[in-house]
Formats: structure tokens, C-alpha cells, sequence
């Protein structure tokens, strides 16, 4: 004889929650699955090196570096989704800026007519910004060559895969 077995409301609700996260990440894979890169466009740059720049120390000039993603464009059931990411580096000797470098890219997905356009979205804001740093990258070392100015190269871009806590925490673990 099988045994019936009660289960609460919070159980149920739980059981829900799984099942909208599990949808959730279904769709996101669908996306995913779906991508094709189609195009990596430089859509503007600007690059300025001020005299003083030269007249300067090496060593005590810092570089800075900024990366800026606008809202990705998707509608539902079209085929095209589009980011537009924005890096800018500059290097400066306190609050003085002496060397300026910004590009502007749109980085443009294909494959989504029959995905959820939030889960488009979110794969779009998480992947064009890796999508076209190396461009940047190479532009910067590019203009750094051409303009003499020998700086070090930017570093690689890095996305941390899970937060980390707190490292007094970690090492206790170890």
C-alpha cells in the first residue's frame, strides 16, 4: 500500500520557485544557443595626447580605464539584437588627464526571432562587452604605438565567475 504523504505550502511554493528558475535558464540557454555574432562595428574613437604627457614621468602617470554598456536593443520575435559598449582609457598625473582614448562599438547578435527577448537582453549585456574588448585592445595598442607614447599594454578583461565572500573566510577554509 503506498503511503500518502503531505506536503506543505512552503514545499509547493519552493517546487514553483525551482520551476521558474529552471524555465529561466531554459530560455537563457535557447538565446545562447541561438546566437550568431554577426557584426562587431567601431562606430567611434577618439584618441588626444597633450604635450605634457611627454614632459612626464612614465611612472607617475596612471592609467584609468572605463567600460560603459547601454541598454541592449531587442525586440520580441525579431532576428537582430544590439549592444553598444563604450570604453574609454586615459592616463593621468593627479587630476590632470595628458592622454585620452575612447571607442565606441556596437556589437550585433543575430539568431533570436524564436527567443525571449529579456533573456536576449541579458545574454547581450553579458557578452558585448567580452565580445569586443580585444578590438579595443588592439585600436589602443595600436594608437599607443603610432603615437610613441609607450605605454604598457591594457590588461585582459576578466569576469569573475562566482563573487568571493570574504578572504579572511576563504583562508580558514583551506
Amino acid at each position: 500500500m503506498a503511503k500518502k504523504v503531505k506536503s506543505s505550502r512552503s514545499e509547493v511554493v519552493k517546487s514553483n520557485d525551482k520551476t521558474e528558475a529552471a524555465r529561466a535558464v531554459d530560455k537563457y540557454n535557447a538565446a545562447v544557443a541561438s546566437s550568431e555574432l554577426k557584426s562587431i562595428m567601431l562606430t567611434d574613437v577618439s584618441f588626444n595626447v597633450k604635450p605634457d604627457f611627454f614632459s612626464q614621468d612614465l611612472e607617475k602617470q596612471k592609467l584609468v580605464s572605463n567600460i560603459e554598456q547601454s541598454e541592449p536593443l531587442h525586440e520580441e520575435g525579431e532576428d537582430i539584437g544590439v549592444s553598444f559598449v563604450e570604453f574609454k582609457v586615459s592616463s593621468r598625473e593627479g587630476r590632470k588627464q595628458n592622454l585620452v582614448c575612447k571607442a565606441r562599438y556596437a556589437v550585433i547578435y543575430g539568431g533570436f526571432s524564436q527567443c525571449n527577448a529579456k533573456e536576449v537582453k541579458h545574454f547581450l549585456s553579458r557578452v558585448g562587452t567580452f565580445a569586443c574588448y580585444p578590438y579595443f585592445r588592439s585600436l589602443f595598442a595600436n594608437l599607443n604605438w603610432s603615437a610613441n607614447v609607450e605605454l604598457p599594454p591594457l590588461p585582459v578583461l576578466k569576469e569573475s565567475v562566482v563573487p568571493r565572500q570574504n578572504k579572511k573566510s576563504d583562508e580558514a577554509n583551506e
